[in-house]
């Protein structure tokens, strides 16, 4: 069994951890939505300490940036690992994505 995913707000810094994968992401979507939609968004999701991810969690990282831009933010990502890399490169998301290491 995975354990599921978490968020913490440090300052500006979005920390998520655990599986970030099409168990826990509805359920993180709920959590976290708020801080998207009201005050300022954070600036920097850190996704070092996720376990594993999928392409939900990383939809649910496009969908977070998308949020952050619409409140005027440019949101930045930060330890991303070689797997979260692949999807997003395979989806060719780079560009929506800033901080996504080439490979």
């Amino acid at each position: 069994m995975s354990e599921s995913a978490s968020f913490s707000l440090e300052g500006d810094r979005l920390r998520v951890s655990g599986d970030l994968g099409l168990a826990s992401v509805a359920d993180l979507w709920a959590r976290s939505r708020a801080l998207f939609e009201s005050g300022t968004p954070p600036r920097l999701v850190d996704v070092s300490a996720v376990t594993r991810a999928d392409s939900a969690g990383v939809a649910l990282v496009v969908e977070w940036f998308a949020m952050a831009r619409a409140r005027g933010t440019d949101l930045r990502i930060e330890g991303v690992s070689p797997a979260m890399g692949d999807i997003i490169r395979l989806a060719d998301l780079q560009e929506l994505l800033p901080g996504v290491p080439d490979s």
